[in-house]
């Protein structure tokens, strides 16, 4: 077992060896079993800390075990890829794929369901410890199913059939025991061979939208009337608990919660119950889906609520400190503490009310007034352009131009399929023949919709004459901090 920084200045020297066992690994189908066993250490997550369900078990895995997985796992990834085996309702450990996709796609079926006049129940479905629960006979059989045989699968069932591990906590090590199921958490294949496990999940209701990232599954149901949409879970919800009884996965009904979406204007209840395993799960007005909470109503302000404290107490800890620190590391504060809070999930929270906004911006002339050493009551205009910092009210439009601007470039179309974008047909020339078509919405909900804001901003850029397709990252951000509120 060696460190990486040993493994890293002699990589050369040991290379030619490394590459000989790697293709001998390849050739004979064996995964050494010396890279298989794994030292746990204990992550904690939440509540309690005397009890064990709060703790994340990480398996740090040699670092040359580390880097033949990276060789298997190009291969598999190619492979999947190549025929589209994941389902495109996953988004957890998928290039081009984040939380923030997943949660776009959960926000765009929601509103869109507004516009229609219809309600949504969505049910957020906990899997207890999913990745030390999978079954490797099961997996195997699945793999087998996608197409991956013969040598393929056999190294694959070498590589979870030898695993041992060792749990070290405060410095003492326990004995050596055998994984006889689950993937390790830290190595470079489990979370791919995770995502093929749970695949076919989303085949025992066509009729239901799923969005799924990793063990974290929502479903959504739609519908004008209440009670349908009940019915449309229970049948759905029933179904999921065969499909995890025969694939060796429990679902945590304490942590699996439900809510109804509808407009404000809307005072629909739902009065029989939502069942899993005949027991109800609760109910709520608002749920935290991967660090965003979503309102019943879809207001944004719980999480604005939800952010806000930890925006003030970084300003308040930056404001006793400002005379001390030099500027670049207030800059350093800002961005990787302060920034981070407002970048993280924007595109989804970000569309919320001016009243919501303004608090934020509020405390963002703050921070910049105490990264600047200037009065409370000085101006910020220019303290946003000398720090080159984009002010709130213009944030979302500029991740919503910049990630449409990475995408094109990267010739991935999620937005541009999440927005149904098509270019308008002129009906005769005009100076901007290439504007985007415009969506009618009905409601303000759909305001919020990226299949109204993105052509919405397009269009602006076009007739600002600025090309996305054009100018580098740094003139779009430039841009953007140009612009006052």
């Amino acid at each position: 077992r060696h460190p990486d920084k040993t493994s890293e200045v002699c990589c050369y020297l040991i290379a030619p060896f490394l590459s000989h066992i790697f293709n001998l690994a390849l050739v004979t189908s064996v995964f050494p079993k010396r890279m298989q066993i794994a030292k746990v250490s204990v992550l904690y997550k939440k509540g309690d800390r005397n009890e064990m369900g709060n703790y994340r078990p990480i398996s740090i895995l040699p670092v040359f075990s580390k880097a033949l997985e990276k060789v298997l796992h190009v291969r598999l990834t190619n492979f999947t890829n190549k025929y589209r085996l994941i389902t495109d309702s996953q988004f957890g450990f998928r290039k081009n794929r984040s939380t923030e996709a997943a949660l776009l796609v959960q926000k765009e079926f929601i509103l869109q369901s507004f516009e229609e006049r219809k309600i949504v129940l969505a049910v957020f479905v906990d899997f207890s410890k999913a990745f030390d629960c999978l079954d490797h006979e099961i997996l195997l059989k699945k793999l087998y199913i996608y197409g991956i045989r013969g040598h393929a699968l056999q190294i694959f069932r070498s590589y979870l059939e030898h695993r041992a591990q060792y749990v070290c906590l405060n410095g003492n090590s326990s004995s050596m025991k055998p994984i006889i199921c689950g993937v390790p958490q830290g190595s470079i294949l489990g979370p791919l061979l995770f995502n093929l496990y749970v695949n076919d999940v989303v085949n025992i209701n066509p009729n239901v939208k799923f969005v799924n990232y990793a063990d974290d599954t929502t479903l959504l149901f739609s519908a004008e009337d209440s009670d349908v949409v009940v019915d449309m879970a229970n049948l759905t919800l029933s179904r999921l608990e065969i499909w995890s009884r025969e694939n060796s996965l429990k679902i945590n009904i304490n942590k699996t919660k439900a809510v109804l979406f509808r407009t404000r204007n809307k005072s629909i209840g739902i009065m029989r119950d939502i069942t899993l395993s005949t027991t109800p799960i609760e109910i709520v007005s608002n749920f935290k889906v991967l660090g965003v909470i979503f309102s019943e109503s879809m207001s944004w302000d719980n999480h604005i609520n939800y952010i806000i404290p930890k925006l003030s107490r970084i300003t308040g800890l930056l404001y006793r400190h400002r005379s001390i620190l030099p500027t670049y590391v207030k800059l350093l504060i800002y961005n990787s503490l302060f920034y981070s809070y407002l970048n993280y999930g924007h595109l989804v929270w970000g569309s919320t009310t001016l009243s919501n906004l303004e608090k934020i911006f509020l405390l963002q002339k703050k921070m910049l007034r105490s990264i600047g050493g200037v009065s409370f009551d000085s101006h910020t205009a220019g303290l946003f352009r000398a720090f080159r910092v984009i002010n709130i009210y213009n944030l979302y439009n500029y991740r919503l131009s910049k990630m449409f601007k990475t995408e094109n470039n990267r010739n991935t179309h999620f937005l541009k399929n999440l927005a149904n974008l098509y270019l308008k047909e002129p009906v005769y020339p005009t100076r901007h023949a290439h504007l985007w078509e415009m969506v009618a919405r009905r409601t303000n909900y759909g305001s919020q919709m990226v299949r109204y804001t993105l052509p919405k901003l397009l269009n602006q850029l076009e007739e600002s004459e600025l090309e996305l397709n054009r100018i580098s990252p740094k003139q779009l951000r430039e841009y953007f901090i140009s612009l006052d509120r």
